[in-house]
């Protein structure tokens, strides 16, 4: 019966100073840090490129009503003359 026993009940181990300790699931604070880097990153490029496309399209805008003011002058001047 003591042999039965001394089967079953195992001894507990004692960790070693010197053993690395055991992998567990998650996620470390450099990976936290590298993921939030590359994400403020990633965000700064597209802030940039749509800051880029909206003055791309006031340019334009402000290029397109400019024109379209001249042209009115232009027509303004021309009907003037011809009276």
């Amino acid at each position: 019966m003591v042999k039965v026993i001394k089967q079953l009940v195992k001894p507990i181990a004692q960790p070693k100073l010197n053993q690395p300790k055991s992998i567990q699931p998650g996620i470390s604070l450099v990976e936290l840090l590298i993921a939030t880097t590359v994400l403020a990153t990633a965000a700064v490029g597209v802030f940039q490129l749509m800051s880029r496309s909206e003055t791309q399209l006031f340019e334009s805008r402000n290029a397109l009503t400019t024109q379209q003011v001249e042209e009115a002058i232009g027509s303004y001047v021309y009907d003037d003359f011809l009276d």
